[in-house]
């Protein structure tokens, strides 16, 4: 699949070659061509010259795929990579009239799960734990695992910190687990911990799983703890909003709306008035 010394493709972690398992490792890349198919052979021989020192004896797999006509010659033998996506992409081998494509698939979370645990097997600081308990939360994937990680982070010997940031994404995992009255429980030991723009946020998340009254509880407190504030304004009138209340949603953005930091959030407010006043 080349001229001279032996075309290489090497792969940093296990790949799939047409769904076919191939290990990490470097190797010389062979095609058995034929008129209809072609054999793609990956050989564990990779520092040969041609195909003149071939021998299958050292083949590590063997695929066979459909070959593709081309419209216009390639003079020059070209490998491009197309369809790309998170997990995989299409390699093919263009020459002449000929066109040979193969797919290559990776197992992006078993890889970047296997990298945290690497990561993660010493002191490392809570944020790290928050990065991947946060990705098993987006995946839904090994969430045992991610709840173990947050423990660590919160209460483990010399790293461990109990601040708003771990305890919500302690939450955040239990949530994503239904467990929703132990979740609860974490978040009233970590909203008293947290800032003004953490605790609006979490609130904002709850009116976003339709939880309209925790929500309430949550915007009041922060509201009581900082009154005369633009963004615990925004967010009582966001609660009520929730629930139905459209007139004391609209009191409490029209007294958001003279403390807006800037235009852009003035806007926002205007836009939300506009929307109470219209029901």
């Amino acid at each position: 699949a080349g001229a001279n010394e032996n075309t290489t493709m090497s792969f940093s972690h296990p790949v799939k070659i047409e769904g076919k398992d191939l290990p990490a490792g470097t190797y010389g890349f062979f095609i058995a061509l034929g008129e209809t198919e072609s054999t793609l052979i990956f050989s564990k021989a990779n520092n040969s010259w041609g195909s003149f020192y071939y021998d299958s004896i050292q083949d590590a797999l063997r695929v066979n795929v459909t070959n593709e006509t081309l419209d216009k010659s390639v003079e020059w033998l070209r490998y491009d990579f197309s369809e790309e996506t998170r997990s995989s992409a299409i390699i093919a081998l263009s020459w002449e009239k000929r066109r040979i494509p193969f797919k290559v698939e990776a197992d992006i979370k078993e890889l970047q799960m296997a990298s945290f645990r690497s990561e993660l097997r010493t002191t490392r600081p809570f944020y790290d734990f928050i990065q991947a308990a946060n990705y098993c939360i987006e995946n839904n994937i090994e969430l045992e695992q991610a709840l173990a990680w947050m423990d660590r982070a919160i209460y483990f010997r010399i790293m461990g910190v109990k601040n708003f940031q771990t305890l919500s994404t302690k939450a955040a995992v239990l949530f994503k687990m239904n467990r929703i009255d132990e979740a609860k429980k974490v978040m009233e030991e970590a909203i008293p911990l947290g800032a003004m723009n953490e605790v609006h946020f979490y609130g904002r998340t709850l009116i976003n799983m339709k939880q309209s009254q925790e929500a309430m509880k949550v915007f009041k407190g922060n509201f009581d703890k900082f009154p005369n504030v633009y963004t615990t304004n925004v967010g009582l009138g966001r609660a009520y909003s929730s629930l139905g209340d459209y007139k004391n949603a609209l009191k409490y953005m029209k007294a958001a709306l003279p403390l807006a930091p800037d235009e852009a959030n003035k806007n926002s407010v205007k836009a939300m008035i506009q929307k109470l006043e219209a029901g």
